[in-house]
C-alpha cells in the first residue's frame, strides 16, 4: 500500500474510532471523557486499531474478487454494519456522559468490557491478517482462492465474526450502555446472516473439503458452536 493510501486509511479509521466517540461525548468536555481511565485506554486502543487497519490489513479489503462469486446482497449487510458502528460510537459516549439508558453497575464492569473488547480486537484482526490477500470486506472469493484451515481457523471457522461480536459487546460494557447491548444483538443477527451466505458459498466452492473441515471445527465458539 502506498504511503498516500495508508494515510487516507488512517484518517478514515481514525475518524470512526477516535473522532466520532469524542464528538459523541462532546468536545467541550474532553477532560471529562478522559477522567475515567477505561475510556482513556479505549481511546488509545482506537489509535492503535487505526494504525493496524491502515498499514497491516490486507490490501484488497474493498475488492469484489471474482465477480460471479460475489454475494451482492451482503453489501447491504456491510453498509448496515457501518451505520451501526457510527451510531454506536456516537450514541454510547453521549449516553454515558448524560447517564441515559445506562446499566446500573460499578465501574468494575467497564474493566470487564475492556478485557472482552481486547479479546475481540485480537480475533477480529487475527483472521483477516492470516487470510492475507484472500480477505475482503465483501463476501466473495479471490483468484486461486484456497481454503485456509490453519492459524485461528484451526479453532473456529469465523474468528473475525467472533471478534466483532466480542468487541462490540466490550464497547457496550465500557460505556455501561443498554443501547450498546441492543446494537450487539442486532450485529450478531447480521453476522449470522453473513455466516449463512458465506458457508453456502464455501460449500459450493470446496465441496467435500469444506464438509470435512466443518466436521472438525465449530462456527464461532470453540468446542460449543
Amino acid at each position: 500500500m502506498s504511503i498516500f493510501k495508508a494515510i487516507v486509511s488512517l484518517l478514515i479509521y481514525g475518524f470512526l474510532l477516535i473522532d466520532i466517540p469524542l464528538l459523541g461525548w462532546g468536545i467541550d468536555d474532553l477532560r471529562g471523557f478522559l477522567a475515567n481511565p477505561v475510556r482513556g485506554i479505549f481511546l488509545l486502543a482506537g489509535i492503535a486499531m487505526s494504525i493496524v487497519y491502515a498499514w497491516f490489513m490486507p490490501k484488497n479489503t474493498l475488492g469484489d474478487g471474482i465477480k460471479d462469486k460475489l454475494v451482492n446482497r451482503q453489501k447491504v449487510m456491510l453498509w448496515l454494519s457501518i451505520l451501526l458502528y457510527i451510531i454506536m460510537f456516537s450514541l454510547l459516549p453521549y449516553c454515558d456522559r448524560h447517564n441515559l439508558w445506562q446499566i446500573p453497575s460499578e465501574n468494575s464492569l467497564r474493566y470487564v468490557g475492556l478485557v472482552i473488547f481486547t479479546i475481540g480486537v485480537i480475533f477480529s484482526f487475527w483472521g483477516p491478517i492470516h487470510l492475507g490477500q484472500q480477505y475482503s470486506f465483501n463476501l466473495t472469493l479471490q483468484e486461486d482462492h484456497e481454503l485456509v484451515t490453519d492459524g485461528p481457523f484451526s479453532y473456529i471457522r469465523h474468528p473475525r465474526y467472533l471478534g466483532l461480536i466480542l468487541w462490540i459487546l466490550g464497547v457496550s460494557l465500557i460505556y455501561l450502555s443498554i443501547a450498546g447491548l441492543v446494537i450487539t444483538g442486532i450485529m450478531t443477527l447480521l453476522l449470522a446472516w453473513r455466516i449463512y451466505d458465506e458457508e453456502n458459498l464455501l460449500q459450493q466452492e470446496f465441496g467435500e473439503q469444506w464438509t470435512n473441515y466443518c466436521q472438525q471445527t465449530k462456527r464461532i465458539i470453540p468446542l460449543i458452536y
